[in-house]
């Protein structure tokens, strides 16, 4: 009698693969975009740090050279500043094969149309800036650091009486002017 029970029972089932099969998809449906978002994400840091590297090329070239702001650098100037070796260095080319072309001495690096299509549902307009310029600054109204420590202790989150001292700078630093914030 165990014998035939043993002789019946050899493999898996249809309806056990499919289910395998069907969890197996189903991981696979949550897992794949969160990797290729990832991966998306990864391409546009490189691309921003490529728009620093051609950034601070151009004002080396630019010194070296005593060139005035508003003078045309061409691709063969700024890329013989690079690593060598580097994607840059070798073609000036972003990693998807488009050229960042002649640059301009004290203007940001601009980012290859194509480039930025293809990164703009992951990374904002504000995203491509090699200096990371706040384009658009909410001053508010911290309050003071006897009301963080009673905010922490009725949440009790000592994380908010430890941050107490963070304030906003009066004024800003862009592009070496500076700039005082609009009373309100």
């Amino acid at each position: 009698m165990l014998q035939e029970l043993n002789r019946n029972r050899r493999g898996f089932t249809l309806v056990e693969i499919m289910i395998v099969v069907a969890i197996i998809a189903l991981l696979a449906a949550i897992a794949v975009p969160g990797f290729l978002r990832a991966r998306k994400r990864a391409q546009a840091s490189r691309t921003l740090n490529d728009l620093r590297s051609i950034d601070y090329a151009v004002d080396q070239y630019a010194i070296e050279t005593n060139r005035a702001t508003g003078a045309s650098v061409p691709v063969t100037a700024w890329t013989s500043y690079m690593k060598q070796g580097s994607l840059l260095y070798n073609t000036g080319q972003d990693m998807f094969g488009q050229a960042y072309g002649p640059q301009t001495v004290d203007s940001l690096p601009r980012i290859p149309l194509t480039t930025w299509s293809t990164l703009s549902d992951v990374a904002g307009t504000t995203f491509f800036s090699p200096r990371a310029i706040l384009r658009s600054v909410r001053f508010i109204r911290l309050p003071s650091p006897e009301r963080w420590q009673a905010i922490s202790r009725a949440t009790g989150r000592e994380s908010l009486a430890r941050a107490s001292h963070l304030r906003l700078a009066p004024e800003l630093q862009v592009h070496g002017t500076t700039q005082r914030p609009a009373s309100r």
